[in-house]
């Protein structure tokens, strides 16, 4: 609903606050703000309850999904001068953050914060409501991935692999993908050569993708999750896995587990309830 309210906005920025303004009206467990300072736009998050999240799980995917958001909405990556996290740097999973936030991370902080390019945040919002309802329609995987270049190659590559979304995952063979796009093999192979891309590197980002994201809904096996993403043996996902995030499927998921409160009656719950 919140993505809805905010597509008729006439820039990123005003997008942004709109969002905000949004959230306040549900809750006063997160609490936001959006602040120019010269050419740099602060954007400050702190939770009421950061006991709630004492492994900051919550608070990393919360600015993930606003940098991805605005990234999208915006058709391209949005530049990032800086990000600070009033947290000690995590020694499990710190080269995620370099994905996550692609620019200097300060650890014990302040304060927590994503400072944007002001400039960018006045560029005006280029996606459409039919656009809108099919980025919402692979939630959250929309949010878990890097916000590329609207005219990428590799995003269009990526595009055309899930335009079915269907699984088991099954990857044509490169000149078919070459073909549906309209040009040479050769020619694709270049463009995603100069973009620090290719073929195997968007199949390989997918599979990561789609990985984390059947791994935290739960209900399927290892086993299960590697034969929907194409994989010939849990054990070669499992290795893809590791190289991916540095632990196994199963440690993954344990540690997702340890950062989410339960209920009396022992149910999952959001890990900050509001």
């Amino acid at each position: 609903m919140m993505s809805h309210c905010i597509m008729g906005e006439p820039s990123l920025e005003e997008a942004f606050r709109r969002g905000i303004r949004f959230y306040e009206l549900f809750t006063d467990d997160i609490r936001m703000s959006l602040e120019n300072d010269g050419d740099r736009t602060y954007f400050k998050v702190a939770f009421s309850h950061p006991e709630l999240d004492p492994q900051n799980y919550f608070l990393d995917f919360w600015l993930s999904i606003w940098y991805r958001t605005i990234g999208w909405l915006g058709g391209r990556v949005a530049p990032l001068y800086a990000a600070t996290f009033t947290y000690s740097k995590p020694k499990e999973h710190a080269e995620e953050f370099k994905y996550m936030f692609p620019c200097p991370c300060t650890f014990d902080a302040l304060q927590t914060s994503l400072v944007f390019d002001r400039a960018h945040l006045q560029s005006p919002i280029v996606r459409t409501p039919r656009e809108l309802k099919q980025f919402l329609a692979l939630a959250p995987l929309g949010f878990m991935t890097v916000p590329g270049d609207v005219k990428s190659f590799a995003r269009q590559v990526r595009a055309y692999l899930l335009k079915d979304r269907k699984l088991p995952l099954d990857f044509p063979e490169f000149s078919v993908v070459a073909m549906n796009l309209g040009m040479a093999e050769q020619t694709l192979r270049r463009k995603l050569k100069a973009e620090s891309s290719s073929y195997r590197a968007v199949i390989e980002d997918i599979r990561r993708d789609l990985a984390i994201q059947t791994l935290l809904k739960g209900g399927s096996s290892v086993g299960r999750i590697a034969e929907m993403l194409g994989y010939s043996e849990p054990r070669a996902f499992t290795r893809a896995f590791r190289e991916w995030t540095g632990c196994s499927p199963a440690e993954y998921r344990e540690n997702f587990q340890k950062n989410v409160r339960r209920s009396p009656d022992g149910e999952l719950i959001d890990p900050v309830g509001a």
